[in-house]
């Protein structure tokens, strides 16, 4: 390109869009003057990080834990109530007491209530991490629309 000689100022853009602007002080009588412009390399995009997970772990997992202790308690009440209820069926038949009946009954009643306790503790827990959110991205919303 031909240039009047004085001071020019050049502004090179590459496709990208990054620019870079000269000053030029082009003299009388000189030609074919090889001018060397350079861009700085193109910025290294680092992607931002993954969002942490806010799931809900202790909590679940505590609660998780409770639902297997009370499992594990009903069957061992369960299981010793069945080893008494043939001892008793052996031992006395249909004439056993009222006394032992109750106390069988009542052991079985005591293993139903941590069982259901158990299985509620379980439900509860499997709810509680499904239903407890992965994003702390502030722009994640539910919509009710």
């Amino acid at each position: 390109m031909e240039l009047d000689p004085g001071e020019h100022r050049i502004r090179v853009t590459t496709e990208d869009g990054r620019a870079v602007l000269r000053s030029v002080v082009v003299e009388e009588g000189v030609k074919h003057r090889i001018l060397e412009i350079e861009l700085a390399p193109e910025p290294v995009r680092v992607p931002p990080p993954p969002p942490e997970s806010t799931r809900a772990t202790v909590g679940p997992i505590v609660l998780a834990g409770i639902g297997v202790a009370g499992l594990a308690v009903f069957t061992g009440i369960a299981l010793s109530a069945d080893a008494d209820y043939r001892d008793l069926e052996r031992s006395c038949g249909s004439n056993c007491s009222h006394s032992d009946v109750d106390a069988l009954q009542r052991r079985y009643l005591v293993g139903d209530a941590f069982l259901l306790t158990g299985a509620a503790a379980l439900v509860g827990s499997g709810l509680w991490w499904l239903f407890s959110g992965t994003s702390r991205d502030p722009t994640v919303r539910a919509s009710t629309r």
